[in-house]
């Protein structure tokens, strides 16, 4: 047995609070036998290490000692490093994804961060209209689809990501894979309110500790505030026409508080665009072209946010769930770049969806298209 697999089952196990009787009792093995491997004088049985890889929530490559540690930094470089490779061109960003994943497989945090990387890109390919996805818009699908596969696999089951979960649905049901994708996001949605975080500020205002109280509070309403716009963003297009116009109200007064627009960018583009097709539909071309130059300049408003965000003061007290307004010249250009990615893939929705052919011969439709392409197609 190498030094290095003794060393790591003793390192598992002090981490995860556990004894060797612990252990053994856990693998119906002896405590003496578990100390034989800890010590360097023996191998687990192979047919152990599947349970022992379960019991301390890592992969049998981590018990072997196949991965190279890698700090936060330097997945967070890795990640900026895979948007801008996919600005420049989607080939170039997959083999840099594929490589870094093969190094680093069983990296959660990493696995996690190429997923998504990988994920932004599917609106702004080739047959990303289509459902199911084709082309280079599937290709990407499937490969995302691998990489949230592996995280979810390599994360203990009451710790895995809604983000996750949702993106990985978002793919299969884009992949004509429904049944599997409704599965799996049915577990995660409330079926009611929950006012958890109200006790438990009310519990902890009243034991004298109003600051865990006051971050309870803010965390709850910051996940629900974005939770909402994230909904209302989703009603806009499957709701009926009479309640569009509603939508687009309610999506407008919560984002004319200060800063709100934070919390979600693409909230006003998303409605205001589906505002625009129903327009269309109707055949309101003076309504349609009324809602795309506001959704123009809600499109800018986002990307600003995007690149410079402005927090809303209320959630002092949840720092860490919001945007770092005060970015080194790594993270700026990873900001760029998602904001680049962004107009990029409306340009593709406005130059492919038929729906908009009926205003693509108006000045005032080409004038904002020209804009939104060249702002895409900047490198600063």
């Amino acid at each position: 047995m190498t030094t290095s697999m003794s060393e790591t089952l003793a390192t598992l196990r002090g981490q995860h609070h556990l004894t060797q009787d612990d252990v053994a009792r856990h693998l119906g093995i002896t405590k003496a036998a578990v100390s034989k491997w800890e010590c360097g004088q023996s191998l687990p049985d192979i047919t152990l290490l599947p349970s022992i890889a379960q019991l301390y929530g890592v992969s049998l490559d981590d018990l072997f000692g196949l991965n190279k540690e890698l700090t936060q930094d330097q997945i967070t470089q890795a990640y900026r490093q895979a948007l801008e490779l996919f600005a420049i061109s989607y080939d170039e960003g997959e083999k840099y994804v594929e490589a870094e994943t093969r190094a680093h497989w069983s990296n959660v945090h990493l696995l996690r961060l190429m997923a998504a990387a990988l994920f932004a890109q599917i609106p702004t390919l080739e047959g990303s209209s289509d459902r199911p996805l084709t082309g280079t818009a599937l290709k990407c699908a499937c490969a995302a689809e691998r990489l949230f596969r592996r995280t979810i696999a390599l994360t203990p089951r009451n710790s895995i990501p809604s983000s996750d979960v949702t993106s990985l649905s978002m793919i299969l049901q884009w992949t004509g894979q429904e049944t599997e994708a409704r599965s799996l996001l049915d577990g995660l949605v409330a079926k009611e309110p929950s006012l958890a975080a109200v006790s438990l500020s009310q519990l902890l205002r009243e034991s004298g500790d109003r600051e865990a109280a006051l971050t309870v509070l803010q965390r709850a309403l910051l996940i629900a505030l974005v939770e909402a716009q994230a909904s209302l963003s989703a009603l806009a297009l499957n709701a009926a026409d009479d309640q569009l116009e509603s939508i687009v109200g309610l999506s407008r007064n919560i984002q004319s508080l200060p800063n709100f627009v934070s919390l979600f960018p693409t909230l006003m583009p998303t409605v205001l665009l589906e505002q625009a097709r129903r327009a269309l539909a109707d055949n309101d071309t003076a309504a349609a072209l009324h809602a795309f130059i506001e959704f123009s300049d809600c499109v800018d408003e986002a990307c600003s946010v995007m690149i410079e965000p402005k927090n809303p003061l209320l959630f002092d007290h949840v720092t860490d769930m919001m945007w770092s307004e005060a970015a080194n010249e790594e993270e700026l250009v990873a900001r760029k770049t998602s904001a680049r990615s962004l107009r990029t893939s409306y340009v593709h929705v406005l130059e492919t969806d038929e729906t908009f052919s009926q205003l693509r011969d108006m000045p005032e439709f080409q004038t904002i298209l020209k804009q939104l392409r060249a702002d895409a197609d900047t490198k600063e």
